[in-house]
């Protein structure tokens, strides 16, 4: 996904939450409740340690979501972009909201990791309900970007293999899709009294950012691969617009192309030159390739 701001903070989020995840086994998460001693204040760490897992592993979902959507912004035109802005906006929104609650659902907030102050909370199963929806929406915005490119990548030029192998990186999102619903049967742990029931549920939220990131990046490395021979790039499709073409004050002729993958976050572009006759001596050419093509690429 190139190293972009957006790119650096999902990844960020995904590491900070495997932290936070890893520490919590330290501290006894994978053991049943009862092996579990509940009356030290160790076990508020724990519980702090738990939703600092969960809170950064739905900021990494949605900012995740939000590149791979970003990237398909650079390459839909029409009614197709309304659509991607809608799921950016609810994407954020609603998971914005779910890593709210965590910390708000009791009052006061502090009762929501630690047991010995007194306070109320929500009802778990409003908790259940409203996480279950926002999972099932995210799950089903996954799979609606991973389609996209069907759609849009079948109108392209490029030839039907390297338009196959396209498609088939870019629609990896259905399987991050699969891990939100897969996240969806393990939130009733939330409400049960054994810990060990939101195992799963740990793992999954990370899982749901960590295979979104993965099914984002795969493209870029074909497309990187592509773009070391520039007349492959072009008869494959990568290279997109119409060329601009300028003389420049020494008589060079420069061409500039979009490429289209360089950056999944953006457009970058090559420059090729042509160098006049006047500034190529005869014996520069070589007599095996008197055709060859004079755009070079600098």
């Amino acid at each position: 996904m190139g190293f972009t701001a957006n790119a650096n903070l999902e990844q960020l989020t995904l590491v900070i939450s495997s932290i936070f995840g890893s520490i919590s086994t330290t501290k006894g998460f994978g053991n049943h409740t009862w092996n579990i001693d509940t009356k030290s204040h160790s076990f508020s760490t724990l519980l702090l340690i738990m939703n600092q897992t969960g809170f950064w592993s739905i900021f990494g979902a949605a900012w995740s979501k939000t590149s791979f959507a970003i990237t398909l912004l650079r390459i839909t035109t029409g009614k197709g972009r309304w659509l991607i802005w809608f799921i950016i906006a609810t994407v954020n929104i609603t998971l914005t909201l779910a890593a709210i609650i965590m910390w708000v659902q009791c009052n006061p907030p502090r009762r929501s990791y630690d047991p010995f102050i007194e306070g109320e909370c929500w009802d778990g199963s409003v908790i259940v309900f409203y996480n279950s929806f926002v999972t099932a929406w995210s799950g089903l915005a996954d799979i609606v970007l991973a389609l996209m490119p069907w759609w849009i990548i079948a109108r392209n030029s490029m030839n039907m293999k390297e338009r196959i192998g396209l498609l088939v990186c870019m629609s990896l999102g259905v399987f991050a899709g699969l891990t939100s619903f897969a996240k969806i049967v393990t939130l009733s742990a939330i409400t049960n009294d054994d810990m060990i029931h939101t195992v799963p549920l740990n793992i999954l939220g990370i899982g749901e950012a960590a295979v979104t990131i993965v099914a984002a990046s795969i493209p870029v490395l074909r497309a990187l691969l592509t773009i070391q021979n520039p007349s492959k790039a072009g008869s494959s499709g990568l290279i997109s617009g119409t060329p601009k073409t300028a003389t420049s004050p020494g008589g060079w002729r420069e061409r500039e192309y979009e490429i289209l993958g360089k950056e999944s976050e953006h457009y970058s572009s090559i420059n090729l030159a042509e160098l006049p006759d006047s500034h190529i001596s005869s014996s520069s050419r070589s007599p095996a390739s008197p055709n060859e093509d004079p755009w070079r690429r600098f």
